[in-house]
C-alpha cells in the first residue's frame, strides 16, 4: 500500500472515530431506534403529517471565493486557452497544473484533460484501437455517455447484463458476449462501487481485447489500498457537474503508459503532435502549422475549467473521507429496514468515494413499489432519486434499430424497478443528517399501510 493511500485510509478512520462513533456502536441501539420510530408511527408528510426533517441536505458545486479568485487570475492573465506563439510551450499552465495534479493524486505519471467525460472516453476508445465497425462491451444500466462515446467512434456497443451487487458489468457472464468483433470493453465502477478490475483483464486478455476503466464516479478509489487508476492503461474520470470534482464541463484521463499518454494528448489536440520543439515553440510561423501524424478531435480543457478543478481537487480528500463514513453508517442502519437493501461494497474496495450511494427498494418485501416509497421520501424531506427508468437499450435511439429491438436484460431492467439514488452531495452531510435518511425510511416503513389506503 502506497504512502499516500494508506494516509487516506487513516483520514477516514479518524473520522469515523472521532465524528461517527454511532458506528462502532452495539446493534442494539439501531433496534432502539427504530422501536421508537414505530412506537410514535407519526403520519406521513405526504399525507400531511409533519416531515423528518425541512432543512435542505448539502448543495453541489460547492464553489466559494477561491474558486472565483483563481476564474479572476485567468482573466487577469488573458491566458483563457492554449496560447498560441512564443507561448506555445506553456500550453495552457492551469491545465498543466490540474492534469499533473490530478493524476499525482492517484499515483499515476499522466494526465489528459478533456472537455467532457464523453470526449474523454472517445479518445481512450481510439488510443486503445477502437476502429469503425469494431463491436464494444459495455454494461446496460447506465447514463448515456459511455454508449455515446462508442457510436461517436463508429463502433457498435454491445450491451451486457449487470451484477446485482454493485449495479457494475456481470463478470460472470462477460464472456458470453464477446465475438470475433469485439475489440474492447469499458468497466464501470458505478456510483464508486468498485468491480474487480483483475478479474475482468484476464478475461480480456484471454481474449485479446482492450480495457478502458471508466471510474467517473469513483474519484480517489481505492481497492486493496490501490488506487483507481492503475489497473488499466487508460482510466476515463468526468469532471462533470454532478461529479465527485467538477469544473462545470469536463474530463479526463489518467495513465502510466507513456506512449499512450502521448497519443491521448495527441487525439484530443486535433491530431497534432503531443509535443513541440523549442525552435517550433518559439517560432509563430511554424508554430502555427506544427505537424499532425494523426486525425483527432479539438477536446482542449480551458484555462479557467482547469483553475476551478484546481480548487476543487484541495477539497477532494476530506469529502471522500466524509461520504466514505456516511456510506458505512448508511450501510450499517438501512439494512435493518425490511426490505431496504443498499447494494454491496466488496470486502477488497479500502475507499469508497459514492459518486452515487445506491440502495434497492424490494417492493415484496418492503410493500411498496419505487415510485411510491419516493415520493413519500421527497416529502418528509429527503431527496431520493428516482434514478433510470430504462436500460440504455430501452432508449429510442436503440430501439429503432433491429439488433437492439427485442433485447431484454434481466438485472438491467430489474435495477431501474428498484434501484434507488441518493447524491453524492447528501453524503456530504452531517451524522445527524444521516440519522434523518434512517428515520424517515422508517417512518415510511411503518405506515406502509396508509400508504397503500391513501390515507
Amino acid at each position: 500500500m502506497g504512502h499516500q493511500a494508506q494516509h487516506e485510509l487513516n483520514t477516514s478512520s479518524a473520522m469515523k472515530a472521532a465524528e461517527n462513533p454511532i458506528i462502532h456502536t452495539p446493534s442494539r441501539r439501531a433496534s432502539n431506534l427504530k422501536r421508537t420510530v414505530r412506537l410514535s408511527s407519526p403520519q406521513l408528510a405526504l399525507h400531511g403529517g409533519t416531515p423528518v426533517r425541512t432543512e435542505p441536505f448539502p448543495t453541489w458545486p460547492q464553489y466559494g471565493a477561491a474558486e472565483r479568485r483563481a476564474a479572476m487570475k485567468v482573466f487577469e492573465a488573458n491566458r483563457v486557452a492554449f496560447p498560441s506563439g512564443k507561448d506555445w510551450q506553456v500550453k495552457g499552465e492551469r491545465r498543466l497544473a490540474l492534469e499533473q495534479a490530478f493524476a499525482a493524486f492517484h499515483n499515476c505519471r499522466h494526465g489528459i484533460t478533456t472537455t467532457s467525460g464523453t470526449s474523454a472516453l472517445m479518445v481512450a476508445l481510439r488510443a486503445s484501437g477502437v476502429m469503425p465497425g469494431d463491436e464494444v462491451l459495455i454494461q446496460s444500466y447506465m447514463c448515456m455517455a459511455d454508449t455515446e462515446a462508442i457510436v461517436q467512434v463508429g463502433a457498435v456497443p454491445m450491451f451486457c447484463d449487470i451484477d446485482r451487487k454493485n449495479y457494475g458489468i456481470d463478470l460472470e457472464r462477460l464472456e458470453e458476449y464477446i465475438t470475433p468483433r469485439t475489440a474492447a470493453v469499458i468497466a464501470i465502477h458505478y456510483g464508486g462501487y468498485m468491480i474487480d478490475m483483475l478479474r475482468l483483464h484476464g478475461i480480456a486478455s484471454r481474449h485479446g481485447i482492450a480495457v478502458v476503466e471508466d471510474a467517473s464516479l469513483a474519484h480517489g478509489a481505492t481497492w486493496n489500498g490501490i488506487r483507481v487508476g492503475n489497473f488499466s492503461k487508460l482510466t476515463v474520470m468526468s469532471f462533470g457537474i454532478d461529479k465527485l470534482l467538477t469544473v462545470g464541463e469536463g474530463g479526463i484521463i489518467v495513465t502510466n503508459d507513456d506512449a499512450l499518454a502521448d497519443l491521448c494528448a495527441s487525439l484530443r489536440n486535433s491530431g497534432t503532435a503531443a509535443y513541440v520543439s523549442r525552435e517550433i515553440a518559439e517560432n509563430r510561423a511554424l508554430c502555427e502549422f506544427s505537424d499532425a501524424p494523426r486525425s483527432g478531435w479539438n477536446f482542449r480543457l480551458t484555462e479557467i475549467p482547469a483553475a476551478i478543478g484546481l480548487e476543487g481537487l484541495k477539497k477532494l480528500p476530506s469529502q471522500i473521507a466524509r461520504r466514505h463514513a456516511n456510506g458505512l453508517y448508511l450501510d450499517e442502519h438501512l439494512k435493518n429496514i425490511e426490505g431496504v437493501e443498499p447494494l454491496e461494497t466488496d470486502q477488497r474496495q479500502t475507499l469508497h468515494p459514492h459518486g452515487l450511494y445506491l440502495f434497492r427498494i424490494d417492493k415484496e418485501r418492503f410493500g411498496l413499489d419505487k415510485e411510491t416509497f419516493i415520493k413519500a421520501a421527497n416529502a418528509e424531506g429527503i431527496p431520493a432519486l428516482y434514478g433510470y427508468h430504462n436500460p440504455v437499450y430501452g432508449y429510442s435511439v436503440f430501439r429503432q434499430q433491429q439488433k437492439y429491438r427485442n433485447l431484454r436484460q434481466e438485472e438491467a431492467e430489474r435495477a431501474c424497478q428498484e434501484g434507488v439514488w441518493l447524491s453524492q452531495a447528501v453524503l456530504l452531510g452531517s451524522r445527524k443528517d444521516m440519522k434523518d435518511i434512517v428515520r424517515a425510511f422508517t417512518k415510511i416503513r411503518e405506515n406502509v399501510a396508509a400508504l397503500r389506503e391513501g390515507r
